[in-house]
């Protein structure tokens, strides 16, 4: 056999590599299709300071008793990470003002649920 005929023929793929190869990506599309999910299933929703309402630790403060609790920003949002240190009453007053004295989120987040009810976000801050 010409050496160039046997050096040909040891560069290809024989059976056990060809199987070899099928057995190991299969795995590893199915790994890839799971990192590409969490693009979706981790999405940050629109979230605020959770305000206990009064003693009962298991609802939170919504509506417009959260202007209370939580300055707004420029687009008239709750604020992501920041909560009045006092309650501001005279908010609820049309032409109320704050003493802008804020603090950091103290018992963790609220998330907004109409865009997505659940995601790995919530969850996690749910468990915590």
């Amino acid at each position: 056999m010409a050496p160039d005929v046997q050096l040909e023929k040891e560069q290809r793929m024989g059976f056990f590599q060809t199987i070899l190869v099928t057995l190991v990506f299969l795995p590893l599309l199915m790994v890839a299709s799971h990192n590409f999910l969490q693009n979706f299933t981790a999405a940050v929703p629109r979230h605020w300071c959770y305000i206990p309402a009064r003693d009962n630790a298991t609802t939170e403060v919504t509506g417009d008793l959260l202007k209370i609790y939580v300055p707004m920003d420029g687009n008239q949002e709750p604020d992501r990470c920041l909560q009045f240190s006092t309650p501001q009453g005279q908010l609820l007053a049309p032409n109320g003002t704050s003493t802008n004295s804020t603090e950091p989120c103290l018992d963790g987040w609220a998330y907004d649920r109409s865009v997505f009810n659940s995601t790995i976000i919530t969850e996690v801050q749910r468990g915590a």
